[in-house]
């Protein structure tokens, strides 16, 4: 019964303080005297201040604009528009704003302030830990019997071919090109030299 009767009052308690952060102290145009008026909720502004015989007229935000709490303004706040390099993720609607993020290929740079682009792999290193939005690409040399032979922010490395049991190595792979195979055949036409008949 105790425990009933504890619940029963925070639930009074947490309405009044609700009630009380949804209030504004306002003053009555006629008398002056001071008059407790309601908020407008999320997506809404305040058309019509309250006066000791009409409480707030709230109406809401037109398209453009938001309002995200409670609030006695006189006007809705303008939607924000994405920056150089970012795409809308969500819309902005009465009562949020839109979102934005990086586009593919870029990141949030707290230094420029804006999105840049992701940095690039040289030949002979890939990608360890691609780029995010707030991240850029993490690079790093190609491991032993690994190559990379293209300048990107996405690729990584690549194992060397291996040769097959009728092909030899004519050129050893290293971090910036792969191995390159050929047959007996083939290496004796490659490497035989050329007959000058002049």
């Amino acid at each position: 019964m105790l425990l009933l009767l504890l619940l029963q009052l925070l639930l009074q308690q947490g309405g009044q303080i609700c009630c009380v952060e949804e209030m504004f102290r306002g003053v009555d145009p006629v008398s002056g005297a001071e008059v407790m008026c309601h908020q407008c909720p999320p997506g809404q502004f305040l058309r019509q201040r309250c006066t000791a015989a009409q409480q707030s007229v709230c109406e809401d935000c037109p398209p453009g604009s938001f309002t995200a709490l409670w609030n006695h303004i006189s006007r809705c706040l303008r939607c924000g528009v994405c920056g150089r390099n970012m795409e809308e993720t969500r819309s902005c609607s009465r009562d949020r704003d839109c979102d934005c993020q990086c586009k593919h290929g870029y990141f949030y740079s707290q230094r420029a302030g804006m999105c840049v682009r992701w940095s690039e792999c040289a030949t002979g290193q890939g990608v360890t830990a691609p780029g995010e939005t707030r991240t850029k690409p993490v690079c790093a040399l190609c491991a032993n019997g690994t190559f990379s032979d293209q300048v990107s922010s996405e690729s990584t490395c690549s194992a060397h071919k291996t040769c097959s049991a009728h092909e030899k190595a004519i050129i050893k792979g290293n971090s910036w090109h792969d191995a390159v195979c050929a047959t007996c055949q083939e290496d004796q036409i490659k490497t035989k030299p050329r007959l000058n008949h002049d």
